[in-house]
């Protein structure tokens, strides 16, 4: 699935973000991947990293996209394709796409927090209806109150919507200080052992010598995924 335009670089003379921009897209890995022979199919929308993760639930099958892959097609079609993108067609396009059947947004009355800015870095879907969501432990400095209550407004929604459709939510407990480093052990990797047929998931540490504290906290995670 290969989107029209991968990147939109604003030019020079580009005006505020609410009115028509002039913008160029950077669209030179469609070439590339057409001389390697892959099929694609072309989509009119853009997508951020980790902002789109699907998922199956009773038989239905599911999109979850953070409120900012809205914000931006929405930039994106008006500067590019010169069109408004309203809400219902935008989901329509995302069903079609990625062969869902229904589409869920999170964080669409507000910006996706700036140290949250990828939905993989706040929730996780795993197999058997379980979702985890990042869990905010400990304190922070003062400063970064503003930052860390739209974080807690922006998981509070997740996990509401995760239980309201059904999922069992499991929390994944995270210090601020970490959080505030962009380093997050809900942005692993569930997989199945080719060799052992073993559920398996990769998680990230960042510190290479964590503290007690920190090893209290991964050793609970780990804990918790298992």
């Amino acid at each position: 699935l290969m989107s029209d335009a991968y990147k939109m670089f604003y030019s020079d003379e580009s005006k505020s973000m609410g009115e028509a921009v002039n913008v160029q897209p950077d669209n030179l890995f469609l070439k590339e991947l057409t001389s390697k022979n892959i099929d694609g199919m072309r989509t009119s929308l853009v997508f951020m990293g980790g902002n789109i993760l699907i998922d199956q639930l009773n038989g239905v099958k599911i999109a979850f996209c953070g409120g900012d892959v809205l914000k931006d097609n929405q930039i994106v079609w008006r500067a590019y394709y010169e069109e408004l993108l309203e809400k219902d067609k935008f989901i329509k396009i995302i069903k079609k796409y990625l062969n869902v059947d229904e589409v869920y947004i999170i964080g669409e009355k507000m910006v996706q927090p700036s140290y949250m800015f990828h939905l993989d870095q706040a929730m996780i879907l795993l197999p058997d209806g379980i979702a985890g969501v990042t869990n905010i432990v400990g304190t922070g400095a003062s400063q970064n109150i503003k930052d860390v209550n739209e974080i807690e407004t922006f998981l509070m929604e997740a996990k509401s919507l995760l239980n309201q459709i059904g999922y069992k939510v499991i929390e994944i407990d995270t210090s601020i200080d970490e959080i505030l480093n962009h380093q997050f052990y809900i942005n692993s990797i569930p997989y199945i052992d080719k060799s052992t047929g073993k559920r398996m998931l990769l998680m990230p540490v960042s510190k290479q010598k964590p503290t007690i504290d920190e090893k209290v906290l991964i050793d609970k995670n780990i804990s918790t995924f298992k």
